[in-house]
């Protein structure tokens, strides 16, 4: 039988972006045995949840600093407005410097979370009328963290009961609000973090030589121990992410357009396996 080269254990983000035009953002690469080829894994507007689930040495992280220079690239600020709840401070100063944020907080100030809640309620609420607004991303680089810190506060654990209702309610109804965030491993990340894989939200799981039952092509082809090397649940979906970048400032400059977005068609998302 044929056999069909792996998924490459190293992704550079600025090749993707070089080789696959469009107006979404590949965040990496995705193993389809069936037809012997790998595709672009795709985020784009409309999208949903995203989790991605992962030790802090699992490569997962990389996923948000390439959507942030993805974004930086191929959206226009008019076409797609962020709040980003950040941990890293020097990670939220190059996002802000993008013009596509509205919020800006920092997940260890509870008032600044309790602001972003505010806004992505009022847009659940237009949502459900006849108000609804353009597109809006939600994005955490460690929402368990989040929900830590607002626990640990006075009158934190309304905060905390406050972003549990706000994200179940994005994962579980019609709306412009999508949602990508980082859960590490033994962190409570609150009642996201324990939706199952299903239409309303994704997760990306480390990849492991359990999956390989499910996964067509077996366990030669999962390298469990590669970095950034996951599953995409529920379409059970093996994917490598792209690398870790040398610098997110250096990449969002020499790649960010004003203006945004593409001139060619949409990419079709992978969806099925």
């Amino acid at each position: 039988p044929l056999v069909l080269p792996p998924l490459p254990v190293h992704v550079e983000l600025e090749e993707l972006l070089d080789r696959h035009p469009g107006d979404g953002v590949p965040l990496g690469l995705v193993d389809r045995p069936q037809w012997a080829e790998t595709v672009p894994f795709w985020w784009q507007p409309g999208d949903g949840v995203l989790l991605a689930r992962g030790s802090p040495r699992s490569g997962v992280t990389a996923l948000v600093d390439a959507l942030i220079v993805g974004i930086a690239a191929r959206i226009a600020p008019t076409d797609l407005e962020l709040i980003t709840v950040l941990r890293s401070t020097a990670r939220q100063g190059v996002a802000t410097s993008m013009g596509h944020v509205g919020v800006a907080a920092n997940s260890d100030r509870p008032t600044d979370v309790a602001r972003a809640l505010d806004v992505i309620e009022q847009r659940l609420a237009d949502d459900a009328g006849e108000e609804a607004g353009g597109p809006l991303l939600v994005l955490f680089d460690d929402l368990a963290h989040t929900r830590r810190r607002l626990l640990g506060e006075p009158g934190g654990g309304e905060l905390a009961d406050r972003l549990d209702h706000v994200l179940t309610a994005v994962a579980s109804q019609a709306s412009t609000i999508d949602v990508v965030a980082i859960v590490h491993d033994g962190d409570d990340a609150g009642a996201l973090g324990q939706s199952p894989p299903g239409p309303g939200v994704r997760w990306l799981v480390p990849a492991t030589s359990d999956d390989a039952p499910r996964i067509e092509g077996g366990v030669a082809r999962l390298d469990v121990d590669v970095r950034g090397r996951c599953v995409l649940e529920p379409e059970g979906l093996t994917v490598q992410l792209t690398a870790d970048l040398r610098s997110l400032g250096s990449a969002v400059a020499a790649r960010h357009a004003p203006d945004g977005g593409s001139d060619d068609e949409p990419p079709e998302q992978v969806r099925d396996s």
